[in-house]
Formats: C-alpha cells, sequence, structure tokens
C-alpha cells in the first residue's frame, strides 16, 4: 500500500487513456489503496490493456462509470473495484457482464452501488474462487446458480440489507467454502442443513 495521490480534469484527455501501446502486454496494474482523484476509464480501455489479467482500483476515489470496454478484457483473473468510487450505469451490473469474464477467479464489488437482483449468470464463473458484493442494495434471494461455483472459497454479501429469502440448499455444494459473510440483510428460515457440509468453514457471519 502506498499514498499516492492524483487530481485530473474531467475528459479523456486525463484519462485511463495515456496508457499507450507500449503498455500491451501488461498483465497486471495494481493502483489499490491509494487517494486517486478524479480519473476516468476510457470507454476502449481494452485496445491498450487487453492482456491484462488482475486489474485493481480498490479504495480509491475515482469518477464516472465502469466502461463497456472493460468487458473486452477477457484475460481478467482478478477484478477489484471495491469502494474505488466507480459506479455501473444505471447502478445495474450490464446483462453479459459475468457471462464474458469466464475466467475470473476473484471479484470484489463491494460497495459500487449496485441496485437490484443477483444475476444468475452469477453460476457461469466456474473459475471463481473469491466473490464480494458487500455493501450493495442488492434484493431479492442468492440465486441457486451459486452452486456451480465449486471453487469458491469466499463470499460476502454482507450490508445489503435487502436480500431476502434463505439460503439455497445448493451453497452445500461448495466443499471449498471457508467464509461466508451475510450480515445485515433481512434473510428469513432458518439455514440449509447443507451448511453443515462445509468441512473448510471457518468464518460465518449472519449478525
Amino acid at each position: 500500500r502506498n499514498l499516492l495521490t492524483g487530481e485530473t480534469a474531467t475528459g479523456e484527455r486525463y484519462s485511463f487513456g495515456y496508457f499507450g501501446s507500449s503498455w500491451s502486454q501488461l498483465t497486471s496494474l495494481r493502483l489499490g489503496k491509494n487517494f486517486f482523484r478524479g480519473l476516468y476509464l476510457p470507454k476502449q480501455i481494452a485496445l491498450n490493456l487487453g492482456s491484462l489479467e488482475v486489474l485493481d482500483l480498490s479504495n480509491n476515489f475515482f469518477s464516472g462509470t465502469v466502461p463497456d470496454g472493460l468487458l473486452d478484457l477477457t484475460n481478467l483473473k482478478a477484478l477489484r473495484l471495491g469502494s474505488s468510487g466507480l459506479k455501473f450505469k444505471n447502478d445495474e451490473l450490464p446483462i453479459n457482464f459475468l457471462s464474458q469474464l469466464q475466467f475470473l477467479q476473484e471479484l470484489d464489488l463491494q460497495m459500487c452501488g449496485i441496485h437490484g437482483t443477483i444475476p444468475t449468470e452469477l453460476g457461469l464463473l466456474s473459475q471463481l474462487s473469491h466473490l464480494d458484493f458487500g455493501s450493495n442494495s442488492l434484493i431479492g434471494s442468492l440465486p441457486t446458480e451459486i452452486g456451480l461455483l465449486s471453487r469458491l472459497s469466499h463470499v460476502d454479501f454482507g450490508y445489503n440489507y435487502v436480500l431476502k429469502g434463505s439460503l439455497p440448499t445448493e451453497i452445500g455444494l461448495l466443499s471449498q467454502l471457508s467464509h461466508i459473510d451475510f450480515r445485515s440483510n433481512s434473510l428469513t428460515a432458518s439455514l440449509p442443513t447443507e451448511i453443515g457440509l462445509l468441512s473448510r468453514l471457518s468464518h460465518l457471519d449472519f449478525g
């Protein structure tokens, strides 16, 4: 962690567009936990950063929305936008957001202002081990498709407040799960007995 800072004016001239073609082989870009302010991501971010496998912009003060071009970074294995200041258009995940980033192993969208239901396309991320949707405004219940994420070890949906219903029994299929956080939601009913099958579980929070 550093304490890098930078304030920019609005517009593409001061955006990430200055990452030139010489960065086309870059595989890891980690700018998390700094104090970048007012920096915008260009719409065609994938043109110069198409080889990225790790993109970490978390815990900053960026501006604007997550560009559609992010979907073209199809080699991404880790995407960390949590508490970055970036928001999604209309505060919703694009329909094809999860289906196009199928190599993701880590997805951090904490405090991204996301509204709506949890998309069933979540089940397409077969490589996913770390999932954080904490502190958003998700509604509805956890889809049964989460049972398809056989490599999942960490799941956080805490502080969404309006997630309802009960956990699907399919959660018992996630044998690698060690961390579950659903604190400060509106879940009802009892925990599924299948949660007792999770022998690696070390953290369980429904406070």
